[in-house]
């Protein structure tokens, strides 16, 4: 049984393992929240299926967008400008 349902709406949603893969690619493709959600096959018993909807967690990526894009990271300033590390000498009398 799927849980969240009762059980006559969850005996309705049951399907074979290829069905479920082909809605689930459907969904995935067509749905208009496709964007907040994605669609997944779930075995609920032995050759019984369904597909649950997933909210899509953390960062939002449009799927439809063929190449990523990240921003550059700053770039470092002119390491001759840099102090020096390390000890300073002792310029004193002695």
């Amino acid at each position: 049984m799927v849980p969240g349902l009762v059980p006559e709406a969850a005996e309705r949603h049951v399907m074979s393992e290829d069905e479920a893969r082909a809605e689930c690619e459907r969904l995935n493709r067509e749905h208009p929240a496709r964007r907040a959600f994605q669609w997944f096959p779930r075995r609920t018993a032995p050759g019984k299926w369904t597909v649950v909807r997933v909210p899509m967690a953390g960062l939002r990526v449009d799927r439809d967008q063929t190449v990523a894009t990240h921003d550059a990271a700053p770039a470092r300033p002119n390491p001759e400008l840099d102090p020096p590390v390390g000890p300073k000498p002792y310029w004193g009398s002695g």
